[in-house]
């Protein structure tokens, strides 16, 4: 299947990696919606990869198989998803990350995550260089990774 190219635990490692890149350039640029998205698509990348290392799957369309046949996912839901609640679910991390306060709500700040923050942060001044809007955008992939 074509989509395989893409959707394997390799390339969604290296995707991982790249679009934290593509975030981190983002951000040098003041180009917050785009930051912001890139870091969120990286925690996506990071718990596709770790699902299919714990379910010892080559790629995606194989995950969503094994998922479904040991009842873990349902027919109405996808591996092939933006929702990072549920990648999160599926890798059993989630009541690590609730035993972490600090962790838990920058996960729900992320996953609640809309395009108008940004516009709000930047015309209120408060998404410059260093400030805590800017910062935010990279903690919630480290929580993430910390807790797997």
């Amino acid at each position: 299947m074509m989509r395989d190219l893409y959707y394997g635990v390799t390339e969604q490692g290296k995707a991982s990696k790249q679009r934290m890149d593509d975030a981190r350039a983002l951000l040098g640029t003041f180009r917050w919606r785009g930051a912001m998205y890139m870091a969120g698509y990286k925690v996506e990348c990071l718990l596709k990869t770790k699902l299919m290392r714990m379910f010892n799957c080559r790629h995606l369309g194989e995950l969503e198989e094994d998922l479904r046949s040991k009842g873990l996912l349902s027919e109405q839901s996808t591996v092939f998803t933006h929702q990072l609640e549920l990648l999160l679910r599926l890798t059993n991390s989630i009541d690590r990350l609730r035993q972490n306060e600090q962790h838990r709500r920058l996960f729900n700040k992320v996953n609640r995550w809309i395009p108008a923050w940004v516009e709000v942060l930047e015309t209120h001044g408060s998404c410059g260089p260093g400030s805590p809007g800017s910062t935010r955008i990279f903690t919630c992939w480290q929580a993430a990774r910390e807790v797997m």
